[in-house]
């Protein structure tokens, strides 16, 4: 197995802290469609990274639903220190969003350490001391549908797993008890060879997840939305390839 440390190496390092007053973005009107909180990649710029084009096709198929990203740091430097922020800020927007809108539903979506940010809002923290608890029944309600992609957390043989992946990931879960509560909404999409969530040897395949899956990912969103009473279109949007190939 490849040390955790030696993979981290494989990329540049970015750190940067969000100030308080960042975390949460204004409140505008509610989403008549669904609320995306998407958690972007490590190393990605500021803002949804790859999970933009992810949005972009919910939001298309879901008229009325609107976007945000979340601040955290995305670093490989001090990895622990900058999920559990992205952890941490994750569940303060829920929160916000939900006391706000009490009515609209939520969708969750990360890639790579976004992914395990969503996993870890949902099933309680990996890291800290001791680890931030799960997102609680009073939020979790309102969370219409949750989307991982790369998750280093991955556990394989999950109801919720998805694509051809069949190794765990490099910081697998040690425990999904509260995470399976959620198997309903959730979906964990893993590649085969995927060098973070499936143990594998390619960083190209990592890179290819939200590309790849983010068609029959959206229509798993949109069942969920015509289920719960939402207006839906009836055409898919086509995808739009992104480059590039963060963890």
């Amino acid at each position: 197995m490849i040390s955790s440390l030696a993979l981290l190496s494989l990329l540049p390092l970015t750190f940067a802290r969000p100030l308080v007053s960042d975390i949460l973005p204004r409140q505008a009107a509610c989403a008549t469609g669904v609320h995306i909180i998407a958690a972007r990649g490590s190393t990605e710029a500021p803002g949804e990274g790859k999970c933009q084009s992810l949005s972009d096709l919910i939001k298309a198929q879901i008229p009325g639903s609107d976007d945000v990203a979340v601040v955290y740091p995305a670093a490989l430097l001090e990895y622990e220190t900058s999920e559990t922020d992205g952890v941490k800020n994750m569940t303060q927007m829920i929160q916000s969003y939900t006391q706000s809108c009490p009515n609209t539903k939520i969708v969750l979506t990360g890639f790579s350490q976004g992914a395990q940010v969503v996993g870890d809002v949902l099933g309680g923290g990996s890291y800290g001391s001791p680890p931030t608890a799960p997102l609680s029944a009073q939020f979790s309600q309102n969370i219409m549908a949750a989307l991982q992609f790369g998750d280093p957390a991955h556990v394989a043989g999950k109801p919720y797993d998805k694509g051809n992946g069949t190794h765990n990931g490099i910081f697998h879960r040690s425990d999904t008890t509260a995470l399976d509560v959620h198997s309903a909404i959730l979906q964990s999409w893993c590649l085969h060879g995927d060098l973070f969530c499936d143990e594998g040897l390619s960083l190209a395949t990592h890179g290819a997840e939200i590309p790849t899956n983010q068609v029959p990912a959206t229509q798993f969103v949109v069942q969920l939305a015509q289920a719960a009473g939402l207006k839906t279109t009836t055409t898919a949007p086509s995808q739009k390839k992104r480059s590039g190939v963060f963890m």
